[in-house]
């Protein structure tokens, strides 16, 4: 379902499976029994009545074939290749400006590009690797994130914690229903480093099978630029604020995790989707 955006936030497959919205593929556990039989649904609270759960990665653009998906893992971003980014690439990129579903190759830097005037919602695109349908996914905006990350109640206490997964920094979000004894985050404090957690890929197969999400650190863009690879993951809210919009750093420059913050819309930054629980 499509959401459309809430007036306060400018101020500052076929069917859905069973198993929940994401669909990760079995996992090769090394005969580990212990792994449900199907994916837990990861659910996250983004109001007192509200719940959603996450794509099962970053989204991701081929212009040459106008082409959308969501990356294979949720560790993967495109980095330098986001350069090349035109309308006739048939690389892929992931970093877009803001409000872009409708023209996501837009580099423009002039900061009232009429492109920019109007947010268009990544999710109304089908996405070639979901079910092929549009309008089935959309962005978080201010007061969902702000919820997710600082109100809700979980099983386990904790929402998010700085990771480094499969050797790529970023940000674990922990769903309200996550069991920590599945695995033992061992810092969450705000500001820790990304060194705090280091997670395999084996052992976030477990996690990413009890509904753990992951948001990796995938640089930012300026133009055609690329920027702090590695060091820095910023993504888009559905809001804005003349001539900027909200951003929500995941993670920057240590582990910090802060929203709102401001960037100018044709920042090429990540954009992360979510649907509706049911």
């Amino acid at each position: 379902m499509n959401r459309t955006m809430k007036a306060t936030a400018a101020i500052m497959l076929m069917m859905v499976f069973a198993v929940g919205c994401n669909k990760p593929d079995e996992p090769n556990n090394g005969g580990n029994n212990d792994l449900p039989e199907e994916p837990v649904v990861g659910l996250f609270s983004i109001n007192d009545s509200t719940q959603v759960c996450f794509s099962p990665g970053n989204l991701q653009y081929q212009a040459s074939t106008n082409t959308w998906r969501f990356a294979e893992h949720q560790w993967d971003y495109i980095g330098e290749g986001n350069a090349n980014i035109s309308d006739t690439y048939d690389g892929w990129i992931d970093l877009f400006a803001w409000g872009t579903g409708d023209h996501p190759t837009d580099t423009s830097t002039y900061m009232e590009h009429v492109v920019y005037a109007n947010f268009v919602d990544w999710g109304v695109n089908p996405i070639s690797n979901w079910n092929g349908f549009a309008d089935q996914w959309w962005t978080l905006d201010w007061s969902d994130w702000h919820y997710l990350l600082y109100r809700r109640n979980t099983d386990s206490g904790i929402l998010y914690a700085s990771a480094t997964v499969n050797d790529i920094y970023g940000l674990i979000l922990l769903p309200d229903n996550w069991d920590e004894s599945v695995f033992a985050i061992i810092d969450y404090n705000h500001g820790s480093p990304f060194s705090s957690n280091v997670i395999t890929e084996s052992q976030w197969e477990i996690m990413e099978r009890y509904g753990a999400i992951f948001l990796p650190a995938a640089g930012v863009r300026r133009g055609a630029t690329l920027m702090w690879v590695q060091e820095a993951g910023l993504y888009w809210i559905a809001g804005q604020s003349d001539p900027f919009a909200y951003v929500f750093y995941v993670q920057c420059f240590g582990g910090t995790v802060g929203m709102p913050n401001y960037c100018p819309r044709y920042a090429g930054l990540s954009v992360r989707l979510v649907r509706d629980a049911e």
